[in-house]
């Protein structure tokens, strides 16, 4: 187990432990912690800022790693949504190719056009 601490002042203090559990007179054992490997106290004795320019230079990042724009797609409001947009041109029905059926056919078509026209004459005679 690694504990890292914060002490009064600018120190910080990191430590490695084992966990040892051990017999106790409950069901649950009992735990220690023995102090193992390296441990370390970290102190920050300078705080002072690069001049504006040289801190400019240190924190400028290569254009690279930023990602590029991807077209017609939007991230949503939850975790994980993804909404991309489709560009379809127009069809048109009568060029679409489709199994070919009587009722498709263009002598088909004229004849219920006509068979439509004479209902409408029909009507207007009565």
């Amino acid at each position: 187990m690694v504990s890292v601490e914060v002490k009064d002042g600018p120190r910080i203090v990191i430590r490695h432990h084992r966990i040892l559990l051990k017999k106790s007179g409950g069901k649950l054992p009992k735990v220690e912690l023995e102090d193992t490997g390296p441990t370390m106290e970290l102190s920050i004795r300078r705080s002072q800022f690069a001049a504006p320019e040289l801190m400019k230079m240190a924190l400028r990042q290569p254009k690279g790693l930023k990602p590029k724009k991807v077209k017609n797609i939007s991230y949503g409001e939850g975790l994980g949504d993804t909404v991309g947009k489709v560009h379809v041109k127009k069809q048109d029905m009568k060029d679409l190719a489709l199994r070919k059926m009587k009722g498709l056919r263009k002598g088909a078509l004229k004849a219920a056009e006509q068979g439509e026209n004479d209902d409408d004459h029909d009507d207007d005679e009565k």
